[in-house]
């Protein structure tokens, strides 16, 4: 009897062991199943990184091929430009032509139309319809490079003196074309601003004057908002002439007094002559290799282009970077 009482215990004691080791277990899982991340479906993990790589190739696939196509365009501008100084050089190389006006010269038709081709002007000044245009600074390496009266060159940083360009109604001795209109605008130079402050007058000569000048093109600002070509500097001198703070083609025909259906061609007069260390004659005209210089360089199309491709090739290191990361 003792030995089937000690039996029945065992077995009781081995039933209720078996009992809370399978509640342990089952525990065990169900804390294991709880922590364990649920895996991704199948079906939505490849259509997930699918949308992902999309994404970012058109978002830096773009931006790569934006500063590609801009580096591109930097490049045709640099060509164009080295092109363009080229036949600027021979053209103010060749030997001056004398002016004959044209029908289209007289409309205005060919004032989009730039050529370096230097004219010669015979004819007076109408000194009584003159404008000043600025403040500016002087023409490139029109003053001397140091002294009291140095100025800006081509190859400094220094802003130089501020002053006016003088610009002047030209009567041309030939009044047979055109359909008789025979006067034509001249930028004759630039005079220093201490001219325009203390009403010192600069050179006007009454005589017939021969005038070796390049053909120009006026100034339009850019922008929605565009400033008055009026100056209010006008009250700081009692010089006569109208100031202008651009090269504004109605107001300076107005005070011209040109006719309605003429629109008078405009230039530049162009100097051959050195600048020199003593007091210059004023206005002084651009030498005749400086008149109509670019104001953006090849070079710098050169150094926009290198920079447009850098981060273009950087936009695609980096969108393969993310791509293969994945």
């Amino acid at each position: 009897m003792a030995t089937m009482s000690i039996l029945s215990k065992t077995t009781s004691t081995i039933h209720s062991m078996k009992t809370v080791t399978n509640v342990i277990t089952a525990r065990q899982k169900r804390i294991h199943h709880l922590r364990s991340p649920r895996p991704f479906s199948t079906s939505t993990a490849p259509s997930s990184d699918r949308n992902y790589n999309v994404a970012t190739l058109a978002v830096f696939g773009g931006m790569c091929l934006t500063t590609f196509g801009l580096g591109c365009w930097q490049t045709k501008r640099y060509f164009e430009k080295v092109e363009l100084i080229e036949k600027r050089v021979e053209e103010l190389k060749s030997d001056p032509l004398p002016l004959q006006l044209t029908t289209n010269m007289a409309k205005g038709e060919d004032e989009d139309t730039m050529t370096f081709q230097r004219r010669i002007l015979k004819g007076k000044y109408d000194f009584t319809k003159e404008v000043l245009v600025g403040p500016r600074g002087p023409p490139i390496d029109a003053l001397a490079s140091s002294g009291p009266n140095s100025g800006r060159s081509s190859g400094g940083m220094s802003s130089g003196p501020q002053g006016y360009y003088v610009v002047t109604p030209f009567q041309l001795e030939d009044t047979s074309t055109a359909e008789g209109n025979n006067v034509v605008l001249v930028n004759r130079g630039w005079v220093p601003i201490s001219h325009i402050q203390n009403s010192i007058m600069w050179n006007c000569p009454e005589d017939s004057q021969t005038v070796v000048a390049v053909k120009s093109k006026m100034e339009q600002p850019k922008g929605l908002i565009s400033p008055p070509p009026q100056s209010a500097s006008k009250s700081n001198t009692k010089l006569p002439q109208p100031i202008f703070l651009y090269y504004h083609r109605p107001s300076i025909e107005k005070v011209a007094n040109v006719p309605t259906n003429y629109q008078p061609p405009f230039f530049t007069a162009t100097s051959s002559l050195s600048p020199s260390s003593k007091t210059p004659t004023f206005p002084v005209a651009p030498k005749e290799d400086t008149v109509g210089e670019y104001k953006i360089t090849p070079m710098v199309h050169g150094g926009y282009a290198v920079t447009w491709f850098g981060l273009s090739s950087a936009g695609i290191y980096m969108t393969r970077k993310l791509l293969l990361r994945r």
